[in-house]
């Protein structure tokens, strides 16, 4: 089982600029993980809190449908579920505005809520970075990071900057400091990898954070393709095939979401064995084939899909 924690909110996707028209897609980076890897065939469960309005029912009943389990996304009745204006460039490149506030719904995960989450090895713990400001989140993550640790369980980090969520920037930096430690594999993309170790060169940056005990770094870098890197020396690179793009949103989770639906059932000890080229090969179809459908947890492709699209 993949164990997603973090935000579910709604991203309205900006359709027609000259009018300020936009649709309602549920999304989030750990939702969308969640949906990927289920759309795969993998077994994924959301955890977190959404507000208990139409639009958290909305995506509780599109994860469903995409076979998540969400038997741990709390409806919450006095806080709304956060949205995400998101706007598309010419090249289906986005930017964010969010209406989230400092004691948003999807901070307020508690110690209790997670409690009875039973993690064996085999299964994924991934976590972003985005509700890490919170101290009752953060105080849940850990209590579930001790108990995937205690069974050799897999930990997952997506990094996923986003400044704009943070009152300082220093502060999300910091968070980063501590928790990316935790993580036997970490995904960021090429420009996520500079800011957060001040190195412009891939490779030495990658050396990096690999050298903080961290095992795997994936590396995206849009319609260039991606790179894995290992603690073992290794690195394989993909490159993303052209084709005709509706918007990215929602990209770096269907490739992670592949990902990790790869490595879901693989103990720790076996995670350095595992044959990455393939799985980049795999994640990178996933993720292009994703760009050429609109939204965030309905873009996420099938695995027959995948394979017809990589061939």
């Amino acid at each position: 089982m993949i164990y997603c924690f973090g935000e579910a909110l709604i991203d309205m996707i900006m359709t027609r600029p000259e009018r300020d028209e936009y649709f309602v897609s549920p999304g989030g980076a750990p939702a969308n993980c969640a949906a990927a890897a289920a759309r795969l065939g993998g077994e994924a469960a959301m955890v977190g809190r959404v507000g208990n309005d139409r639009f958290g029912r909305l995506i509780r009943d599109t994860l469903q449908s995409k076979n998540v389990n969400c038997d741990h996304l709390f409806l919450t009745d006095n806080a709304p579920t956060s949205l995400a204006f998101t706007s598309i460039d010419g090249y289906g490149e986005r930017s964010f505005d969010f209406y989230r506030s400092s004691d948003a719904v999807d901070l307020r995960l508690s110690q209790p809520d997670v409690s009875d989450i039973r993690f064996k090895s085999g299964d994924v713990l991934y976590f972003g970075s985005n509700c890490l400001m919170s101290a009752a989140f953060c105080t849940a993550l850990k209590a579930a990071l001790r108990a995937a640790r205690s069974v050799g369980a897999i930990v997952a980090c997506d990094v996923n900057l986003r400044p704009a969520l943070w009152r300082d920037s220093r502060d999300m930096m910091s968070a980063l400091k501590e928790y990316l430690p935790y993580a036997d594999i970490v995904k960021m993309s090429g420009s996520e990898l500079s800011a957060v170790t001040g190195i412009d060169d891939e490779p030495r940056a990658a050396a990096h954070v690999l050298s903080r005990g961290i095992n795997v770094l994936f590396v995206t870098n849009g319609a260039r393709g991606a790179s894995v890197y290992t603690s073992r020396g290794e690195r394989f690179s993909c490159p993303a095939k052209k084709v005709p793009v509706i918007d990215t949103v929602g990209a770096g989770d269907a490739f992670f979401g592949a990902a990790l639906y790869s490595l879901d059932g693989v103990s720790v000890g076996d995670l350095l064995s595992q044959n990455y080229r393939l799985i980049i090969d795999f994640a990178v179809a996933a993720a292009t084939l994703s760009t050429t459908r609109g939204g965030g947890i309905n873009a996420m492709p099938a695995f027959s899909e995948v394979i017809k699209f990589a061939e």
